[in-house]
């Protein structure tokens, strides 16, 4: 159960909570079972607590500093995270059904098992560590107010195990889109030769894995990378034509899961 006296002091006041916690960053923090729907909780330090089971209904938990908190099981259906810092968290059979996930630090961070149906995940920041496995999820939301439903059908949800899938490969998929005549199989020759050059300095293992017309002139060259590490150069420009580079899911904070999936669901449509 959750610690009484933390919890009637959590209610108070937020800044004379914050003030607290920096005097006391060894006590451990309790919430259990607690009762927060509906709770202001933005830009607290909560990092560490214990939310296990907690009712957190339209909790109000923007900016909130909820690294290493335990959310196993907790109900956060309607809960507004956006911003917040969830690095390390373990968010293991918790309910984020229509939650706000936008600009969230989801680094290393455990959904295993967790359900995200109707969420928004608009510039979510996770990496290879986050932890995707057995989420249950049926169609999520890529911006906020309900925009970019994906699936894009709204008679399709996600099959089992799809929306896993498809951010594991999103994780670490590099997007290169080449435009305004641009020609692509000389680009793509180039970086075949110079990918020794890329593998020499930052250590990292980099390799096209396909291509794909956009149309209009366009063409997306899709380079699969084994390690996390490597950051793409922003807007490298060739001759009469440009290209743009987006990196997902790194800890450089260029979370442009968006764009791929956009890119997958034009593709399969």
């Amino acid at each position: 159960m959750a610690d009484e006296e933390q919890l009637e002091r959590l209610k108070q006041d937020v800044e004379a909570w914050n003030e607290w916690r920096k005097n006391n960053h060894t006590v451990k923090i309790d919430f259990t079972e607690a009762d927060l729907n509906g709770a202001n909780l933005s830009k607290t330090d909560l990092s560490g607590a214990d939310f296990s089971w907690a009712d957190l209904r339209w909790a109000d938990l923007s900016g909130a500093d909820l690294s290493w908190a335990d959310f196993r099981w907790a109900d956060l259906r309607w809960a507004d995270l956006s911003g917040a810092d969830l690095r390390w968290a373990n968010l293991r059979w918790a309910n984020l059904n229509a939650a706000d996930l936008s600009r969230i630090q989801a680094l290393d961070t455990n959904f295993m098992g967790a359900l995200l149906t109707g969420a928004c995940i608009e510039d979510w920041n996770i990496n290879s560590e986050t932890k995707l496995d057995g989420v249950e999820c049926d169609y999520i939301y890529l911006k906020d107010d309900k925009q970019e439903r994906r699936p894009s059908d709204p008679s399709r949800n996600f099959e089992p195990g799809e929306f896993s899938k498809l951010f594991q490969e999103a994780r670490n998929t590099l997007n290169l889109i080449l435009h305004n005549g641009l020609n692509w199989r000389a680009f793509a020759f180039a970086f075949n030769e110079t990918n020794t050059e890329v593998i020499d300095e930052y250590g990292d293992r980099l390799f096209l894995r396909g291509y794909e017309l956009l149309g209009d002139g366009m063409v997306k060259l899709k380079i699969r990378y084994c390690f996390l590490e490597w950051s793409a150069a922003s807007n490298p420009s060739f001759s009469n034509g440009s290209s743009s580079a987006d990196r997902y899911g790194t800890s450089g904070g260029l979370s442009s899961q968006r764009r791929f999936l956009r890119g997958r669901d034009s593709a399969s449509g």
